[in-house]
């Protein structure tokens, strides 16, 4: 019976994939026969306890060597619900709780792309209308379409004024004021080719407002998370939640770690939302499952558009045969996953199950930034280039009074290829994993299939690795 439900699942993961061989998958699942062999009478949490082994050891053993304090990681296959958290919240070494509240940076352009496909299937818009004729108040913007935005198909630039064509950065306003007259201001210097930026969401999220005339909050209510019955999902945090909140330089503010995102007033479209790991998965399984838009649509977003890489709803990344190497999809998952991708290294992919990974490194200790800024900065000037500005300090001026905020760009700190790639694969295979032993559980048992199995770990941080 066993060795009929492993050929099945083999078959039923190429089917997902026709560039992956049962070869490829067999020794990853076949360590799941192995243990269940080994504990015929061990529960299905046990079994799980001994899969995670690989994951685990990894987890820590990126958290002790780059400056993370700490994480989260889950996957959502089947009736498999898995999480797991380690090391801290923050740098005053809180405990990482499970129901932490990541900022997740530029993920948060996923959900604005769903509200906009939301109202296009609505007849709100269409692809082809002119966001000059939606909104009146982006003025340079000629014939760009709401095709134009949600593809990345245009690249801007940001200026003082309609009448002063110097470049000038949204975040250097102190007033939120002055920040949207700046973004009132972007002209359209391109189209046609692929352009990833902000400003396109930070535009989509203007328009959605101006023609339905509610806010990104209520947008955000009432097509996503009302939809998908997300409780843990928030542009603007509420003051219980705040000690709750990380992956941002602050949190001590409940605030996101963009500076765009901050000189709006606290998010925008391309940035600002907080998530827990539950909800992130959640969303991503509610869209797996059409509860958002029509499957028609969802192809967008695993469908390669003008970036090869990159999907037609163009802040994805889609499947490619070369895996990590080429994009944030590792090659063991389905040929229809796609995934996003946040700065303060947070990752959601949609495929033969839902994973996410949740890295804080951006809640690193100032002083720690500091270190390693001049780190990479040494290794900059010495290759003969320019010095970065990792670490920055804003000036905001807030009813009167002038706030000051943080930026810590963890990117290089904690680089994709050390971090979140590794984290990708493991958790890919992780969830191939989980997937079989679903499979098993549902021919043998079917009371612990019908009811799910919640698998949560908190891993100590003092132990070795």
């Amino acid at each position: 019976m066993l060795t009929q439900v492993f050929d099945e699942f083999i078959e039923e993961v190429k089917k997902e994939n026709p560039y992956i061989s049962g070869t490829e998958i067999a020794p990853i699942v076949g360590s799941v026969l192995e243990i269940i062999n080994n504990n015929p009478d061990a529960t299905p949490q046990e079994y799980i306890d001994k899969l995670i082994g690989g994951t685990t050891y990894q987890l820590e053993y990126i958290r002790r060597h780059l400056p993370l304090p700490g994480y989260t990681v889950g996957a959502k296959t089947d009736n498999i619900n898995l999480k797991l958290t380690g090391g801290y919240i923050d740098s005053n070494k809180r405990e990482m709780p499970e129901n932490a509240l990541f900022d997740v940076a530029s993920v948060t352009k996923f959900y604005t792309q769903i509200i906009a496909y939301s109202l296009i299937n609505e007849g709100a818009f269409d692809f082809s209308s002119k966001i000059c004729d939606l909104d009146d108040r982006f003025t340079r913007l000629g014939d760009l379409t709401v095709g134009d935005v949600l593809s990345f198909t245009a690249k801007f630039k940001t200026t003082e004024t309609p009448t002063n064509d110097d470049f000038a950065r949204i975040d250097t306003c102190e007033n939120i004021e002055d920040a949207y007259k700046r973004l009132y201001s972007v002209k359209l210097e391109e189209k046609g080719t692929y352009s990833y930026n902000d400003l396109g969401m930070m535009i989509m999220k203007e328009v959605m407002e101006r023609v339905t005339g509610k806010s990104f909050e209520q947008l955000l209510k009432e097509y996503i998370t009302d939809k998908a019955g997300l409780k843990e999902t928030f542009l603007v945090l509420p003051e219980e939640k705040k000690q709750l909140f990380t992956g941002s330089a602050n949190i001590e503010h409940g605030e996101s770690n963009d500076p765009n995102a901050l000189a709006l007033g606290g998010y925008s479209g391309a940035a600002g939302a907080k998530v827990s790991s539950d909800d992130l998965l959640s969303l991503g399984y509610a869209f797996k499952n059409g509860l958002f838009i029509p499957k028609y649509m969802m192809a967008d977003f695993y469908t390669a558009g003008a970036k090869p890489i990159r999907g037609k709803a163009g802040n994805t990344y889609v499947y490619n045969k070369n895996g990590v190497l080429e994009t944030f999809v590792d090659r063991l998952d389905a040929s229809n996953a796609f995934a996003v991708q946040g700065s303060t290294r947070t990752n959601l992919i949609i495929g033969g199950s839902i994973i996410s990974i949740l890295l804080n490194p951006a809640c690193m200790s100032l002083d720690e930034a500091m270190e390693q800024a001049e780190i990479l900065n040494q290794v900059e000037i010495a290759t003969g280039k320019k010095p970065a500005q990792y670490v920055r300090e804003l000036h905001f001026n807030r009813d009167g009074k002038e706030v000051k905020r943080m930026l810590v760009d963890a990117r290089n700190m904690v680089p994709n290829k050390h971090s979140i790639e590794p984290l990708t694969i493991s958790m890919t295979q992780l969830s191939l994993q989980l997937r079989f032993l679903n499979k098993v559980i549902k021919a043998y048992d079917k009371g612990y299939a019908e009811k799910g199995i919640e698998y949560v770990k908190y891993i100590n941080p003092n132990q070795t690795a």
